[in-house]
Parts: structure tokens; C-alpha cells; sequence
């Protein structure tokens, strides 16, 4: 069951109004992303471009996905902004995650539920956890038919021009598995294999059949991301570095001039697309 945290400082989600108004920004973001971690990431950068006094945290480990909000001194005025791309994003990830077969009972974990507007939510749909959180219960199929339209169109391949990555779908499992952990830093063949339910050799055969290596698809996937945050971001180049799971920003460096024959300085100093 998909859990959501989040600071005492945002009591309540935001009505269906609002949380429907936010999912246009979520689905533009879901729509250049290529897998649920690139999209949270990309979520990160969403969030902290509509309120820039607080510090907002997206993380899955593939079986829960949880949303974390800290507060610094927020205006009360940007509450909504930050309601709206809380909820939006939460039913998002849930539907990413879960798909549509169990979404008639949505658990949510919240410091006071019962801050709820009563034509929103009914108290009696709150309960204590055993650790003494308050969680609350409800459907949330309100949004998932916005969703659903927009879920039609592909997302699209994220800086598909720099990618020349392999049409074969044979590894689009293994590229997915890799790109959603690259924080971890250092990636091993036996922990791709695990993820994936496969065994090392014929994980590593399945590559060598393909004409590929585990180390090649990391560092296209960490290049690839790099460049998207680049692009997208303001963020500094040795937090992407961190992002991408590369030991320091030198190391980033070293790996995008040998990918692109530029430094992520120079790289992100280009004229994006659409300007001039």
C-alpha cells in the first residue's frame, strides 16, 4: 500500500478542485520521463520552481512511494501551490505505481486528517495507526480519469538526440531497473539480477547476446539523466552529480565530456531549444 508522509506544517490535502489543477504540471513531467525515477526527479525540480522557502523530498523503492514535505517559514498564500502539487503528485505515483486494478482504497499517511474539509472528506474515514500516526482511507478515483487520458500519449525519450541508445526491448527492463536506482552509486550486476528476478548469468548473457555491458547502460543512463537535469534545472552541478549517483562533480565531468565532448558547465550554457 502506497504511504504518503509529509510535515506538520500542511495539515490537509487539497479539495479535488485544486489537486485537479495541479495535474497538468505532473503530467507534463510524467510525460518526459521515461521511468518512475526520472519522473520523480523531475517532480523534485516542479516542486521546488513553485515554492522556493521549503524542501520537498519524492522517493520509491519500487514498492512504496512516499512524498515528504519540510517546511521553512512558507507564506500561507503558497499553501495552495504546494496542496495542488502534493495531491496531484501523490495520486500520480500511486497510479504509476500501482496501476488501475487497486485504486478503490488508497491509504495516505497525514499528521492530522481530520483537518479535512468535512464536503472533502468524512471524519469517520480516519483512524490512529499502531504507531500512532493518523492515516486515512479513501477513493481515489477522482482523479485517476484525468489521468487516464493523458496516460495515452508515450512519455517521450528525454534528450533523444544525445541517447543513441539500443532499439532492442529486450533491455528496456534492465535500463528502467538501473536508471530508477542511480543514487545507490556503484551498480552490480548481481543487484540489477535481483531486482529484475533474473539470475547474474543469465542477466549477463542476456547483455552479451545484446552487445551490451552492465557498465556501458549505467553510464548511459547517469550521462542521460545529467543532461536532463541540466537542461531543465538550476540546480548545481555537483548535486546532479549526487543525483546521478557520481562520486563527486569531477567524476560527473569525466563522464559527460566522453559522452557529449562537453563539460556539464558548457553543456548547460547552450541555447535550449525554443530560445534564441
Amino acid at each position: 500500500m502506497t504511504e504518503m508522509s509529509c510535515n506538520r506544517m500542511f495539515p490537509a490535502r487539497a479539495g479535488r478542485a485544486t489537486a485537479r489543477a495541479g495535474v497538468s504540471v505532473l503530467v507534463d513531467q510524467r510525460r518526459a520521463s521515461r521511468t518512475l525515477g526520472e519522473f520523480i526527479i523531475r517532480c523534485q525540480i516542479a516542486f521546488r520552481k513553485a515554492v522556493d522557502s521549503g524542501w520537498y523530498v519524492l522517493r520509491s523503492d519500487g514498492k512504496r512511494a512516499t512524498f515528504e514535505i519540510e517546511g521553512r517559514h512558507v507564506p500561507a498564500e503558497l499553501f495552495a501551490n504546494v496542496e495542488t502539487l502534493n495531491a496531484a503528485a501523490w495520486i500520480t505515483i500511486f497510479h504509476d505505481e500501482i496501476g488501475d486494478d487497486f485504486h478503490t482504497d488508497l491509504k495516505a499517511t497525514l499528521p492530522d486528517p481530520t483537518a479535512m474539509p468535512r464536503d472533502y472528506l468524512d471524519p469517520r474515514s480516519c483512524f490512529k495507526s499502531r504507531d500512532g500516526r493518523s492515516k486515512l482511507s479513501f477513493p481515489c478515483d477522482w482523479l485517476l480519469v484525468e489521468l487516464k487520458q493523458e496516460w495515452s500519449v508515450p512519455p517521450s525519450h528525454v534528450d533523444g538526440d544525445l541517447r543513441q541508445r539500443d532499439t532492442t526491448t529486450e533491455l528496456d527492463p534492465i535500463r528502467q531497473a538501473i536508471a530508477e536506482r542511480l543514487q545507490v552509486g556503484e551498480v552490480k550486476l548481481e543487484e540489477v539480477a535481483s531486482w529484475l528476478g533474473q539470475s547474474p548469468r543469465g542477466l549477463q548473457r542476456k547483455l552479451r547476446e545484446n552487445g551490451q555491458t552492465l557498465r556501458k547502460i549505467v553510464q548511459q543512463e547517469r550521462t542521460n539523466r545529467a543532461a536532463a537535469l541540466l537542461r531543465e534545472s538550476d540546480m548545481p552541478i555537483n548535486e546532479i552529480a549526487l543525483m546521478c549517483g557520481y562520486s563527486s562533480a569531477q567524476s560527473l565531468a569525466r563522464s559527460f565530456r566522453s559522452a557529449f565532448g562537453l563539460s556539464p558547465s558548457e553543456f548547460r550554457d547552450q541555447p535550449r531549444e525554443g530560445t534564441k
